[in-house]
């Protein structure tokens, strides 16, 4: 055998058992692998491609803040989208394209529904505008809302969307969300809250934050003619004159955007005053200045009536052609039809324009309103219906449209369906709290006492300072025999109003029926009495208040001045509760005995008749 070649100088021999793959390489593929760089590399970017996909198509991430509901996820494609729609949607708008801007917004916002700053966008977009670009109203009102809830009202969003609320007139929405922060708002919509108080009527408002807030407002020259007509109507006695010889001055000014709006005020000066020429020149004015709106001739129609001139005010809102700018023109215009006993022609009008309007609860509510001043009670079902399918409204108005199906329901007729509807109705949204209320206290005088309480209670953050809101809740606690809610609401009320008579009276009666303050009692039943003597109901209250201060001999003699025949039953079951409380105390034990069927159960609440079955209890058994 000979020896092996030897290799050349600086080189190692090679084992032929080396140009095999390594042993743990079972299979050609991974030979190749090994081998072959460019395969290796396109294995590797499969493999993470792979992975890539798995991270960012799964709806894994969380963008609602916590305490948000409903939870949002999204996935990490989505996020990417969102990024570059929002790129678009800012170049289209520098572009002059505000309608593709818009639908990017609206889809950017649609792939990352968590995100502050894609709710923010459009709308700063839509403020930008120089003239309002009313078209997009809807989207605005969308995000604005949405912005509020993801941030939770914080100062600068409240700031922002108050500026869109009040550039595109939608002044009920600025009040609503604006006026709590007040102290917090920007200077600009501070001011832009002042206009839409001063739109809204809110007059009392309007002055509190000028007293206020005036170092920042009497500089500009619009809140200072809004100023002038508010003195000029609702202004203290001192200053009417000033105020309306302050916008009588404006009209004349030579700066056309302050001459316009001076007669704006005069328009509202003018109505409040009922002063029909002085509302026509300047309603002329802007016509021929081609500035007038919708709502300054619907005020023209008000004014007309208050005159004596129905009949013109009725032709000319007939013939009226121009179409509400937006949701408040249309539901002024509507009630005003209503007024003008046009209420199918307002049904007609508002049933045209919910669909462009149908953003605002107001065009929802009024319609309804409508519906049922007709008695059209199956059209007021299939609205609550739409209503509830409707998605830019469901989660507002889901408890306001269930109302409207109860009571579309009661009046077909069928009671089991509008017991379910009312139940469902005071677990969910109204809108505002003043429609909650006003739906409550229907709730409860259509006969469902239980589901208005409940919803009065729901509503006490916001009305706990005031006495109505007390008195509507003691008589839905009354009427469902809720004692402890019963005997908070009446002392509210009274220590709100200690003045007022249905107040004392309501007080008064809950601390005889719970036994308590007798001495505060009797007070306030001797108040009662003096300013009815004859009142019947008065003077079997003044009883109780007599027998719980052991003025027995005062209180038989009020009972005896009674006639049985003129008492209708209450008064008759308090009187006859009266007469055996009066023998218990005086130790007429078979006169009490005798007199305890008499009191009708019915009509006493459950603290009188415990008390009335434990000392009857007591009573000795009747001799045979």
């Amino acid at each position: 055998m000979s020896e092996p070649t030897s290799a050349p100088p600086g080189e190692q021999p090679i084992d032929s058992d080396s140009l095999a793959p390594p042993k743990f390489f079972g299979s050609g593929t991974l030979a190749v692998l090994y081998y072959d760089v460019w395969f290796r590399v396109a294995a590797i970017t499969v493999i993470l491609s792979g992975v890539l996909l798995a991270a960012i198509l799964p709806k894994i991430w969380t963008v609602t803040p916590d305490g948000f509901l409903p939870v949002v996820r999204i996935s990490g494609l989505d996020l990417v989208q969102a990024w570059s729609l929002r790129r678009s949607a800012e170049k289209l708008e520098k572009q002059g394209q505000l309608a593709d801007s818009m639908a990017a917004w609206r889809a950017a916002g649609f792939n990352d529904p968590g995100s502050p700053e894609l709710a923010r966008g459009p709308i700063e977009a839509l403020v930008r505008q120089p003239k309002p670009a009313k078209e997009f109203i809807g989207i605005g009102v969308d995000r604005a809302l949405w912005l509020l809830r993801l941030t939770r009202t914080n100062a600068a969003d409240v700031s922002l969307v108050t500026r869109f609320f009040r550039k595109y007139g939608l002044d009920d929405f600025a009040v609503q969300f604006a006026d709590p922060r007040a102290a917090e708002l920007s200077d600009d919509a501070l001011r832009d809250l002042m206009v839409s108080l001063f739109n809204m009527r809110q007059t009392d408002r309007f002055g509190e934050l000028w007293e206020k807030h005036q170092g920042k407002l009497a500089d500009n020259v619009a809140l200072r003619l809004h100023r002038s007509a508010w003195q000029a109507v609702w202004g203290p006695p001192r200053t009417l004159r000033s105020g309306r010889g302050e916008v009588a001055a404006a009209l004349g000014s030579k700066d056309p955007a302050t001459a316009e709006l001076a007669h704006q005020m005069e328009l509202v000066v003018s109505f409040a005053l009922n002063d029909i020429l002085g509302y026509q020149d300047s309603l002329a004015w802007l016509a021929e200045q081609h500035v007038d709106q919708v709502r300054d001739h619907v005020g023209h129609w008000q004014v007309l009536v208050g005159n004596g001139r129905r009949a013109e005010a009725q032709s000319l809102a007939k013939a009226f052609s121009r179409p509400p700018a937006n949701a408040a023109d249309a539901v002024g215009m509507a009630r005003v039809f209503s007024q003008l006993e046009l209420d199918e022609y307002a049904v007609e009008f508002l049933g045209n324009h919910l669909t462009e309007f149908g953003y605002s609860p107001q065009m929802w509510v009024q319609l309804a309103q409508q519906h049922i001043r007709l008695k059209q009670w199956t059209d007021l079902r299939a609205l609550s219906l739409r209503l509830r399918n409707t998605p830019d409204l469901r989660g507002q108005l889901e408890g306001y449209s269930q109302f409207l199906a109860g009571l579309a329901e009661l009046r077909l007729q069928r009671p089991d369906a509008a017991d379910k509807a009312f139940s469902k109705a005071v677990e969910g949204q109204f809108g505002d709290s003043l429609t909650a209320f006003n739906v409550a206290t229907e709730i409860i005088r259509l006969g469902y006492p239980s589901y208005g309480k409940r919803l009065l209670q729901t509503l006490e953050s916001r009305f706990g300072d005031k006495a109505e809101f007390w008195f509507r809740l003691t008589g839905a606690a009354y009427e469902a025999r809720d004692m402890a809610v019963l005997s908070t609401a009446a002392q509210k009320a009274w220590e709100l109003e200690p003045k007022k008579i249905a107040h004392v009276n309501n007080y008064a009666a809950v601390l005889l029926v719970t036994r308590q303050k007798p001495e505060q009692a009797i007070q306030l039943s001797m108040q009662l009495l003096a300013a009815e003597p004859e009142n019947n109901d008065r003077k079997v209250n003044h009883v109780l208040a007599l027998l719980q201060n052991q003025r027995l001999d005062e209180a038989e003699k009020v009972l005896k001045s009674l006639n049985p025949v003129a008492l209708n039953l209450n008064e008759g079951a308090i009187a006859n509760y009266g007469w055996f409380e009066l023998h218990i105390r005086r130790g007429e034990k078979e006169l009490a005995r005798r007199r305890y069927p008499t009191v009708e159960r019915s009509q006493l609440l459950q603290p009188q008749l415990d008390w009335m079955d434990a000392e009857f209890k007591k009573l000795p058994p009747e001799n045979p």
